[in-house]
């Protein structure tokens, strides 16, 4: 996955063949919880997010890169999603179009993460006027926070 990530380094040379490879590698990680690729799985985050933006990548895809953080990269990754977060949220405040699904994955990510920095961006999100699915997910994620 790491040579993948930064062999790949804009949207025109992204194909099909290197998205199948870095999408198997995920899924080992993840599901060997292989903490140790953490920075390479940040790394891919950050690509992907890049990739979203570029229209490159469907909101699914992501959503699911999103999510593979609460077992690849538990604590790491905690800033890089409350980063994600506080973004979005700035869009919102300025009515800009989210992908309510990959708001979703950040929120319920950060809240199986369960770790206290995210509050505040949490709490954010309680008070602008996302969809009632988004706000009970960020209640959800504030209540399950760790605050030892």
């Amino acid at each position: 996955m790491s040579e993948t990530i930064l062999l790949v380094d804009s949207a025109s040379k992204f194909t099909n063949e290197v998205d199948n490879l870095q999408s198997q590698c995920l899924s080992i990680l993840e599901e060997n919880k292989w903490t140790r690729a953490s920075s390479i799985a940040i790394d891919y985050l950050r690509f992907c997010k890049k990739m979203f933006d570029n229209g490159v990548i469907k909101e699914e895809y992501f959503s699911r890169v999103i999510s593979s953080m609460a077992e690849i990269s538990p604590i790491e990754s905690v800033n890089t999603l409350c980063a994600l977060l506080e973004e979005f949220n700035n869009k919102k405040e300025k009515d800009e179009k989210l992908s309510i699904s990959v708001v979703k994955a950040v929120i319920n990510t950060l809240g199986a993460i369960g770790n206290k920095t995210a509050f505040d961006y949490l709490l954010a999100v309680t008070y602008l006027s996302y969809p009632d699915e988004v706000l009970s997910a960020a209640r959800e994620a504030l209540a399950g926070l760790r605050w030892q």
